[in-house]
């Protein structure tokens, strides 16, 4: 009786609903996949533009330090054609004075994305951050 119910009311997938669902799935994947490479790139991005602002900072800072004389950097020179200075940002050099201070404000740039960020300098040891 059993062995005759079961085949009136067979449970489980077809093969043809089984690839349709893996179709799917591998759809969903390429588009999910794509989206995770963009966003880590562009995060990578963030981070090599405020390394390499940071060593051209140190640099300086040092360089003013060991020359005994004030030093200026131009901040359109550090950064890639990628992250570009705001417009109508008006701070764009950094100013280095002998004893190794750095006078600059807050530095406004857009990233990939055309989203305004702003970069902290610490004055008295030029370590560089994002605000939040």
């Amino acid at each position: 009786m059993t062995s005759r119910l079961l085949n009136k009311y067979q449970a489980g997938l077809t093969l043809l609903e089984t690839m349709i669902v893996m179709a799917i799935l591998a759809l969903v994947m390429g588009i999910a996949g794509t989206s995770y490479q963009r966003f880590f790139s562009s995060q990578d991005n963030k981070a090599k533009e405020l390394t390499a602002l940071s060593e051209q900072i140190q640099t300086f800072r040092l360089k003013a330090m060991a020359l005994g004389k004030m030093q200026e950097l131009e901040l359109g020179s550090i950064f890639s054609s990628e992250v570009t200075l705001c417009d109508g940002f008006t701070n764009n050099k950094v100013i280095f004075h002998k004893n190794g201070t750095v006078a600059i404000g807050p530095i406004c740039i857009m990233d990939l994305e055309n989203v305004q960020k702003t970069i902290l300098v610490d004055w008295v040891t030029g370590a560089t951050t994002f605000a939040d």
